[in-house]
């Protein structure tokens, strides 16, 4: 029913981020084919030359999207992968316990960030994280359920993954996607075929940053240590930011306003006409 060829995969850094798109004949309809996506992630080792010596890091994503952009076709709204990676189960006593002390907020009326660190679910980075996390709710039983998205299908035509749960530091790491379609591609009305561009793309403020070297971290008497940390971790952004476009194989389309594009790669696919679907 379909023809497909893939161009091969531009990336930024394939110890960061890998891309792979199929779409399988088994996937093939009449009406469109579903494509499967692959996606591995890492951490980068790199190393800058400071006053002080060489600083050695570590870097990796905690959240990252990937984007699907078909020209020709449309996304279909059947079909579209989500995956849950847990739940929090807060209990009615509990909730009262927070309307009490002034925490009521949110879609349930619990902060969630809160309730996290207080019940000692997860730290305070997770619960940072959470806030920004998709999650479907329910109640019963005089329970509220959390559910947190691995992948939350978070868009029209994009799905938001998350390092949550994975390791120590909730990094994306390994293979975090590719077993099941993500989404199916329907043509246009008379179109022959589809063109179908797939990214992945991450924001430096969920950027994930470890020093390995022993290089010791400059002191500036001007801010409280509060704030240097701060200071610090805006540096540490640019620096990895600099790391990654340093190899960018993807041309301009590196670093932007916050946002990175780790990896990208193209699908062709051409319709069949009635002769060669019978051969």
């Amino acid at each position: 029913m379909w023809t497909v060829s893939i161009l091969a995969t531009q990336y930024a850094d394939e110890k960061l981020a890998s891309l792979s798109i199929e779409s399988p004949t088994n996937l093939h309809t009449s009406e469109g084919l579903g494509l499967l996506v692959g996606l591995w992630c890492g951490r980068l080792h790199d190393r800058v030359q400071t006053d002080e010596g060489v600083l050695q890091f570590a870097v990796g994503f905690q959240i990252g999207e990937v984007v699907v952009e078909p020209k020709g076709g449309q996304i279909s709204n059947r079909g579209r992968l989500q995956t849950t990676g847990g739940h929090l189960k807060v209990t009615q006593s509990e909730v009262d316990q927070a309307k009490r002390h002034g925490t009521v907020g949110g879609q349930l009326g619990v902060n969630f960030t809160k309730w996290i660190g207080s019940l000692a679910k997860a730290d305070a980075n997770v619960g940072g994280q959470v806030e920004r996390t998709i999650s479907q709710s329910e109640h019963k039983d005089r329970e509220y359920i959390q559910h947190f998205w691995r992948v939350a299908d978070a868009g029209h035509n994009y799905w938001r993954v998350y390092g949550l749960g994975l390791n120590q530091e909730n990094v994306l790491e390994h293979k975090i996607i590719g077993d099941e379609p993500l989404c199916h591609i329907l043509p246009e009305l008379e179109s022959t075929s589809i063109d179908v561009h797939v990214t992945f793309r991450c924001s430096l403020r969920d950027l994930w940053f470890q020093r390995t070297s022993t290089v010791p971290a400059p002191v500036d008497a001007r801010f409280n240590q509060k704030q240097a940390e701060i200071n610090r971790a805006a540096v540490a952004a640019r620096i990895a930011a600099l790391a990654i476009s340093r190899t960018m194989n993807i041309g301009d389309s590196g670093v932007t306003e916050g946002d990175v594009i780790l990896a990208r790669q193209t699908l062709r696919a051409v319709r069949k006409t009635r002769g060669e679907s019978q051969q």
